[in-house]
């Protein structure tokens, strides 16, 4: 039997953001959005945010009769649910990351 075509969605992906990781990436897998927000002056979670709207408005022209140049309606869906999945990582991270120094604090009192 094959795997569904959410499975099959869901591994391409997989494969596309380690992909896109490894092309965009000069540190751990956050450090270009870091480097993006270091120079555009904001915050980490606004350039994932931008990098949502942006997709999100490219498929918006897209599903309205827009005809594709380079891109095509899938890769747009493919990236949008890469950077959700990106920004659902980075929260984690960060979630993480309050934990341990409160961890640390408490353990300090």
């Amino acid at each position: 039997m094959t795997a569904s075509y959410i499975q099959g969605v869901a591994l391409d992906l997989a494969a596309l953001l380690k992909g896109k990781n490894q092309d965009y990436a000069s540190g751990d897998e956050f450090s270009n959005f870091v480097d993006a927000a270091m120079f555009a002056g904001i915050n980490t979670e606004d350039v994932m945010k931008a990098q949502l709207g942006i997709k999100w408005t490219r498929l918006e022209n897209l599903f309205t009769g827009r005809e594709p140049v380079n891109e095509s309606i899938e890769d747009n869906l493919m990236d949008l649910a890469g950077y959700a999945i990106i920004l659902a990582a980075f929260y984690r991270a960060y979630k993480a990351s309050c934990e341990e120094t409160k961890d640390k604090i408490e353990g300090y009192m």
